[in-house]
């Protein structure tokens, strides 16, 4: 949409030059110059979730992992435990109450991501559970590289050297674990998991601890500790309760918290209540036995209030893996003040979760109870509504998200559906970006859960009101997937400008990727479907995103050719917002081949207009661009200014992604102005960014240039090593032109180093 944005792509074609480049980043370059800067500014995580009360016994176990977290390794491994056991049997329950006894042990903090192994929607791809845990390890969203590959080895980067416990909650598969392993030795990974898992103790150092359901008078001691004084009561009936409830943790919970919150009901209609239920139950299903945990969903389920069993139904229709306050109450259409009302009395009867951000969750089993009963008592209309309702209320949300970080020109028509629950509303680019990160699995799977609801036109409309969205903060996955399924949706309801729309961001999301050929191809695909329906400013847009993909692939002159056009159409079509990014597009291109003079012109215009249309994302590559213009005209007191003015406003947003860049521009003006120390600083930064962003091609640029510093300070050794270092990725990246120029600094550097450079090579 605007500037051109960071490549995260670039085939592996050489492992030598690769680990040049790391062994320079690895260690600290003229105090400071560390792959690892950006992240460990952050405060240490802490991601545990909170561990349930009344936990009882287990000591055994909780004593077997102290042993397996003690397990010496080898270099590039790290001591791995799974807790093992079936569903219901208190496994991440033990775990968590290890993890926060054991926190000393881990000074670099406790990292937690929940698989979702056996939840009846799809298990966590391995891509977002890396994703999830690069956030947790301090690493900016915007930061995220694209696909599994770059963040496994960004994921080794950041843990590296460090001493902090992974908890992978909920695994199916070793094929889910593997490459969440970090190679760090003083780590430590614990795994929960019902099954095995033997490929992987075929492979790594793993400990198994095996988890049963708890022992008569364990169970008891539970139930007495959560009924509280309502547990004091006749030892008979409660071992006929806990083994109604199987012993299992899960249900002598529940079972608990209705023991707690009837205090003036006798125990022993408890107990005969809940041998009704488990006679209802196995009638029902034909097995006897196997269905003590959903026997105690059905007997506390049947003692909610109407309102209650209701939410708790509708809950199950939720496409996310958890869920807010006003979420629920856009799936039910009731007032969001009576929903916590009942959240609240789901909470207490263990139905639901609350975690510790307010938001609330379920375990697996109750998620799949509650589904079914939704499917049996609601019906497929009914049911079908409340997922409409819900993707409709997502679609206001992302378009008011769009409109307050400045990212929404593709004036999408109105949601069709009326709704009665309150939409989000946002006023900033802070409170809109919080709201997204905080929803984003639930958008994508919402796209998904209209589509399946037959309301292709709803799923297509929310994937079209994530594209700005994702554009700065690229969210590589989550765009490729929404953009196929939106895309899928407009052709099955056949809308034709939903199409070009979906066209348009699976463009945008591959060159994002470094997937040019398919670029280009869905751009022109967009293009002509415009052109077609008469779409004028769609048509704007396609020409612009194809000029992004020319000056990508190192095509100025075609580049250049349909940013011209892309203002020409806006000016006809008087659309402002255009005009200034086809102007900054323009100006920035024309700072990369040195037409210094038409850039400054082009982004003088640019920028009232970029911030008169609320654009303010793009503002910062309109004054980093500018930046570049005033210093090749050579007013370098107005081009630091400008290059300032960017880094402070990247800073400002939060965005690390633009950041980085300004940093650099701010750094080569430094350097012009002949100021290499301050000019370090900045590529310091710039390279910590780069190298979390996965934009190896910037990454060996920033390398190159911070070397050149190095050798105008007269620090000649440390030139060497990062001229061969950006030398090296370069090659890696295949770009023959930029290695053969960082290869000719390295010679130069090493002349002055008083090295023969015949011996020049990486």
């Amino acid at each position: 949409m605007g500037g051109d944005r960071v490549s995260h792509g670039g085939d592996v074609r050489s492992e030598l030059s690769g680990s040049a480049a790391n062994a320079v980043l690895a260690r600290d370059i003229d105090g400071g110059v560390h792959f690892h800067a950006a992240a460990s500014a952050l405060l240490v995580p802490w991601q545990l979730p909170r561990a349930v009360s009344h936990f009882r016994n287990r000591e055994a176990e909780l004593a077997e992992l102290d042993a397996a977290a003690d397990v010496p390794t080898g270099p590039g491994s790290c001591p791995v435990a799974v807790v093992r056991g079936p569903a219901g049997v208190g496994k991440t329950a033990l775990a968590l109450r290890w993890g926060h006894r054991s926190a000393a042990r881990f000074p670099d903090g406790q990292l937690y991501v929940n698989l979702r192994g056996y939840d009846r929607l799809d298990p966590l791809a391995v891509s977002a559970a890396l994703e999830s845990l690069l956030l947790g390890g301090g690493v900016d969203p915007s930061a995220v590289p694209a696909g599994a590959e770059a963040r496994a080895a960004l994921y080794r980067s950041v843990m590296s050297g460090r001493r902090r416990m992974v908890m992978l909650d909920n695994a199916a598969s070793s094929d889910q674990i593997t490459d969440l392993l970090p190679t760090a030795s003083g780590s430590f990974v614990l795994v929960t998991s019902r099954d095995r898992l033997s490929e992987l103790g075929a492979s790594e150092e793993v400990r198994e601890v095996a988890v049963d359901v708890l022992s008569e008078t364990e169970a008891v001691a539970l139930l007495r500790g959560v009924a509280g004084r309502s547990g004091a009561a006749d030892a008979d009936l409660l071992a006929e309760l806990a083994e109604l409830c199987a012993h299992l943790p899960l249900a002598l919970r529940i079972a608990g918290e209705k023991l707690a919150a009837g205090p003036s009901t006798p125990l022993g209609e408890f107990v005969e209540g809940l041998r009704e239920e488990s006679t209802r139950i196995d009638k029902l299903s034909g097995t006897s036995g196997r269905t003590a945990v959903r026997t105690v969903f059905g007997w506390s389920y049947r003692s909610l209030s109407d309102d209650g069993a209701r939410l708790f139904r509708a809950l199950g229709l939720h496409p996310g893996s958890d869920f807010s306050a006003p979420s629920a109450a856009a799936l039910t259409q009731a007032p969001e003040d009576r929903v916590r009302v009942w959240l609240d009395e789901l909470a207490r009867a263990h139905l639901v979760w609350r975690k510790d951000d307010g938001r609330f969750e379920f375990h697996d089993l109750l998620r799949v109870f509650a589904a079914d009963l939704a499917r049996a008592e609601e019906g497929p209309q009914v049911a079908a509504r409340a997922v409409t309702d819900l993707a409709a209320w997502y679609l206001r949300g992302a378009l008011s998200a769009g409109r307050a970080m400045g990212v929404d020109s593709l004036r999408l028509p109105e949601p069709p559906d009326a709704l009665h629950a309150a939409a989000p509303s946002f006023t900033s680019y802070d409170e809109a970006l919080r709201w997204y990160l905080a929803e984003r699995a639930n958008l994508a799977a919402a796209v998904g859960a209209a589509s399946d609801a037959g309301r292709y036109d709803l799923a297509w409309l929310l994937a079209g009101a994530l594209l700005g969205i994702y554009e700065v903060t690229n969210e590589f996955d989550d765009w490729i997937s929404t953009s196929h399924a939106g895309l899928g949706a407009a052709r099955r309801c056949g809308d034709r400008f939903g199409e070009a729309v979906m066209l348009e961001s699976l463009g945008k999301a591959c060159r994002a990727g470094h997937q040019l050929d398919f670029a280009e191809q869905y751009q022109r695909e967009a293009l002509q479907i415009r052109e077609a329906i008469g779409d004028r400013h769609g048509r704007i847009r396609s020409v612009n995103a194809l000029g992004l993909v020319h000056r990508r692939a190192g095509r100025p002159d075609e580049a250049r050719d349909c940013f011209q056009l892309a203002h020409t159409l806006a000016e006809e079509a008087g659309d402002v917002c255009f005009q200034a990014l086809a102007l900054l597009n323009l100006g920035g291109l024309d700072v990369e081949t040195r037409r210094y003079v038409a850039a400054h012109a082009e982004l003088e215009q640019a920028l009232p207009l970029l911030r008169a249309t609320g654009q303010h994302v793009y503002t910062v590559n309109a004054l980093q661009d500018l930046a570049g213009a005033l210093a090749g005209l050579g007013r370098l007191a107005e081009a630091l200014s400008s290059a300032t003015a960017a880094v402070q406003t990247a800073t400002g947003l939060g965005n690390r992604l633009f950041l980085a860049r300004a940093l650099m521009e701010l750094a080569r003006v430094r350097r012009a102005l002949g100021d290499p120390e301050q000019a370090l600083t900045d590529y310091e930064q710039a390279i910590a960014l780069h190298r979390e962003l996965g934009d190896r091609n910037r990454e060996a640029i920033t390398l190159d240039e911070a070397g050149t510093a190095h050798a105008e300070a007269g620090r000649f050794d440390r030139a060497v090593e990062l001229h061969a270092a950006a030398a090296g990725l370069h090659h890696e990246l295949g770009d023959t032109a930029r290695e053969e120029q960082a290869l000719s600094h390295l010679a130069a550097a090493r002349r002055r180093q008083g090295a023969d450079p015949s011996t020049d090579h990486v």
